[in-house]
């Protein structure tokens, strides 16, 4: 049977989204953690008096010296680290470093 219509369908490619970029983490050594025990993803450490689980896929462990490696954010949330002080202007959850605070501005 003819196309009678004069109309023919047109493959057209698929749009394709360029991946995301993703932001560098910051990363910090905490020194003076002692290592406790592994379990499954977890490595228990005893930190300033206090048993700390940290997942082994975000840190890194010195065995020569105990330094643990790990994203700023993760020892902020643990506590192994101090959180921006409060009214220090901060992008992204860290101290800006243009002095704007980023984070203020985007809530308002």
């Amino acid at each position: 049977m003819a196309n009678t219509t004069g109309w023919t369908p047109v493959n057209t490619p698929a749009t394709t989204k360029p991946p995301k970029k993703k932001r560098s983490q910051s990363s910090v050594v905490v020194q003076g953690a002692q290592l406790q025990t592994m379990k499954g993803k977890a490595v228990r450490v005893l930190w300033d008096s206090q048993r700390i689980w940290l997942p082994k896929s975000q840190i890194n462990v010195n065995s020569a010296t105990g330094d643990i490696t790990m994203p700023k954010w993760l020892a902020q949330n643990k506590g192994m680290i101090n959180a921006p002080v409060t009214g220090t202007p901060t992008c992204g959850g860290e101290e800006s470093g243009d002095g704007f605070d980023w984070d203020g501005w985007s809530k308002g």
